[in-house]
């Protein structure tokens, strides 16, 4: 049995909804799947989202990552959307690259995820309750249904192996995005 990978989340210190929806969701992955999960956090100020608040959170962001580091991490997410955006435009590439070079001054090479186009939500508005209920939501309105949380459990098994399906969570985790999937359906 091999070692799990260890999931990294940088948390603003107010919320628990990212630290609650991605392991259940991992979890549901590893019934099917061979890999194994162990979750590991580090909190960074912010008890309100006012501007300054949130500047100094991302400012923390740094002490955060090398905590991580310290926890040798495979992968490191960013659960704080509007902490990087109001830093403003492509700056969630800025803040990943940085995070990353932090992690690799302290040995750690883990890829860093954190943003995604948003056009609702907040990561701290507990989504798992609706999301369970995705795929009868999704025939029905005829159109993909995404979280926050969703999108950041695609993209972190996007950038850790080839396959990113999660069972019961929708279009965007049913595998249809994967590469290898593509090929098999095509054969």
């Amino acid at each position: 049995m091999s070692e799990p990978l260890r999931y990294g989340m940088i948390v603003p210190s107010s919320n628990v909804t990212m630290e609650r929806e991605i392991p259940v969701m991992l979890r549901r992955r590893e019934q099917t799947c061979p890999e194994t999960f162990s979750f590991h956090s580090s909190r960074v100020p912010m008890t309100s989202v006012a501007p300054e608040q949130l500047a100094a959170m991302n400012a923390q962001a740094a002490w955060a990552a090398s905590e991580l580091a310290d926890v040798a991490v495979d992968i490191v997410t960013c659960a704080c959307l509007v902490a990087v955006m109001a830093e403003g435009r492509g700056a969630h590439r800025e803040a990943e690259a940085s995070r990353a070079g932090l992690l690799a001054d302290e040995g750690c090479f883990a890829p860093v995820v954190s943003d995604a186009l948003v056009l609702s939500g907040c990561v701290q508005m507990p989504s798992l309750e609706a999301v369970e209920a995705v795929e009868a939501a999704e025939r029905a309105v005829g159109s993909p249904v995404i979280s926050t949380a969703t999108a950041t459990v695609f993209q972190s098994m996007k950038r850790l192996g080839p396959r990113t399906r999660v069972p019961g969570w929708g279009h965007l985790l049913s595998g249809a995005y994967d590469e290898q999937d593509r090929l098999v359906g095509a054969a």
